[in-house]
């Protein structure tokens, strides 16, 4: 069988939007890509991670998945990504 990526996992921050680069992201394609963000018990971890995604992609492209086997996720998670982008999923 063969086995296919399904997304990109972040381990830094994004480059921030005033570094002098040479290169510039392409606006529409950013809009093609969505950014899903597994994640458990790490409402801490997950503030500054938004906020990097949040310079490149709209709100509504970017989804955060708690892997818990509840409804509701076990930590504040949901109230701290609202108080950063209350239109993240």
């Amino acid at each position: 069988f063969v086995v296919l990526p399904i997304g990109v996992m972040a381990f830094t921050p994004w480059p921030d939007r005033k570094e002098n680069k040479a290169w510039c992201n392409d606006p529409e394609f950013l809009r093609e890509i969505a950014v899903v963000v597994p994640c458990h018990k790490c409402a801490d971890e997950m503030g500054p991670q938004l906020r990097s995604f949040l310079k490149f992609f709209e709100p509504k492209q970017i989804c955060f998945v708690d892997n818990a086997n509840t409804p509701t996720p076990p930590d504040n998670l949901r109230e701290v990504l609202r108080s950063i982008g209350p239109d993240v999923n």
